[in-house]
Order: C-alpha cells, then sequence, then structure tokens
C-alpha cells in the first residue's frame, strides 16, 4: 500500500536523501497510474481479455516472489535511533 510503502522510504532513508527517495517513490506512483490504463487498453485490443489478465498476474506473481527474496536474503537495518 501506499502508506506502508512511504513509511519504509521514510524509515530506510537517512534524512538527507529523504525526500529524494519519497519524490522517487511518487513518481514511480505517478507513472503507473498514467500509464497502467494505456497499457491495459493496449494488450487488450492485442490479445484480448484472457490473455491481458493472464499477464498482470504474472507481473504480480514475479513482483510477489521478488520482494519475498528480497525480504528474506538482504540483512535488516539496525535503526539509527534508540528506543524511547
Amino acid at each position: 500500500t501506499l502508506c506502508g510503502g512511504l513509511s519504509l522510504v521514510s524509515e530506510t532513508f537517512p534524512a538527507e536523501v529523504r525526500g529524494s527517495a519519497m519524490g522517487t517513490a511518487y513518481t514511480g506512483l505517478a507513472l503507473g497510474l498514467l500509464c497502467g490504463p494505456l497499457i491495459g487498453g493496449l494488450l487488450y485490443d492485442a490479445y484480448g481479455r484472457r490473455t491481458t489478465f493472464r499477464i498482470a498476474a504474472a507481473a504480480v506473481l514475479i513482483n510477489a516472489v521478488g520482494q519475498v527474496a528480497l525480504v528474506l536474503l538482504l540483512p535488516p537495518s539496525a535503526s539509527k535511533e534508540t528506543p524511547k
């Protein structure tokens, strides 16, 4: 989700580059919202409804596998701030 993703961005990046990282995250969101319907419509016209949904399902599956792999392979980062 957007809130969860941005909270991870703010937690992961130091204050000096946090604004740039959040801007990049919002840019990705805007590009997805802008290009998604266009690409979906082109795929629908070229291949039909079933293939379009299969392509979308494959993209979601690849994304999920990649995220799980990153969570399992990357070491957890320790927060620089001490808990209160």
